[in-house]
C-alpha cells in the first residue's frame, strides 16, 4: 500500500511540474524544428507562452500564442494548443506528446502559393481539423479535411479551380487525397518526412490536344489517364 501511495505521489509531482517546463524545451521535445518550425523569440512555459515571428517552412504564422490543455492529462498526454496571428495561414490547433507518440490535434493551417505539378502554376492548400498520432514516427489514426485552390494552370487543359478530400494515414505516412468534383483530376500528397513530401497528380483528359500538352509537361500514360509524380522538399522544388 505504501509503495502504491508513493508511486501515485510521484506521478502527481510529475504532472504538476509539466506546466513549468520552458516552452523552448517543449518545442525541442516535439521536434518542431525538424518540420521547419522556427521563431525569432520563444517566451514562457508549457502552461502559457508566446512565439514571435513564427514560420513553418515558408509559411508565415505571425506571433503564435500557446496554452496547455488539461483534457488529455488523464490519457497520459500533454497537449499544447496554438493560435497564430497571421491572417493568411490562420494557424489553430494543438501539438501533443506522451503515450502514443507525438500528435496533431484539430490542426488547421493555410499553406499559400506552393508550386504545383505541371501544368499547375501554384496551389494554396488549406488543412482543416487534422488529427493524427505518430507512434514510432509513423502516422496512425489520421483524419481531417484538405482543400486545394489551383492557380496559373494552362487554360486549354481545363483543370478545375478547386480540389478537396480527406487527410488520412497510409503506409505509415500522413496523406492528403484530393479530387475534383468530376473525379477526372486527382492529386495525392504524401508526407515522407518532416521536410520531404511526394506529389502524384492524375488527369483523365477529354481530348488528344490535352494529352499532348500533358505529355510535354512530363506526364506519363497510366491506364485511362496521365500521371505526374515527384518528390519535393518543403519550401523547395523537386527532389
Amino acid at each position: 500500500m505504501k509503495t502504491i501511495l508513493l508511486f501515485l505521489i510521484g506521478i502527481a509531482m510529475v504532472i504538476c511540474a509539466i506546466p513549468l517546463i520552458p516552452l523552448e524545451t517543449a518545442v525541442n521535445v516535439l521536434q518542431l524544428r525538424r518540420a521547419g518550425f522556427e521563431a525569432s523569440t520563444i517566451q514562457g512555459n508549457v502552461w502559457e507562452g508566446q512565439m514571435f515571428d513564427a514560420k513553418l517552412a515558408t509559411i508565415n504564422l505571425g506571433d503564435v500564442m500557446t496554452k496547455m490543455s488539461l483534457d488529455d492529462i488523464s490519457k497520459g498526454r500533454v497537449r499544447v494548443n496554438m493560435e497564430g496571428t497571421d491572417e493568411v495561414s490562420r494557424l489553430k490547433g494543438g501539438f501533443s506528446f506522451g503515450l502514443g507518440g507525438i500528435g496533431l490535434e484539430g490542426f488547421s493551417v493555410g499553406m499559400p502559393v506552393m508550386a504545383g505539378p505541371p501544368p499547375i502554376g501554384g496551389v494554396t492548400l488549406i488543412v482543416d481539423g487534422l488529427t493524427a498520432r505518430f507512434p514510432g514516427g509513423e502516422c496512425a489514426d489520421g483524419r481531417g479535411e484538405v482543400r486545394a485552390y489551383l492557380s496559373g494552370a494552362l487554360p486549354m487543359v481545363g483543370l478545375p479551380s478547386e480540389m478537396s478530400g480527406p487527410a488520412l494515414c497510409r503506409d505509415g505516412h500522413l496523406t492528403f487525397d484530393l479530387a475534383s468534383p468530376s473525379g477526372r483530376e486527382q492529386e495525392t500528397v504524401t508526407i515522407l518526412s518532416p521536410n520531404k513530401f511526394k506529389v502524384r497528380m492524375f488527369i483523365k483528359p477529354t481530348n488528344e490536344r490535352v494529352e499532348q500538352i500533358l505529355q510535354a509537361k512530363g506526364f506519363r500514360r497510366d491506364i485511362d489517364g496521365y500521371v505526374f509524380e515527384e518528390e519535393r522538399t518543403i519550401g523547395g522544388g523537386g527532389a
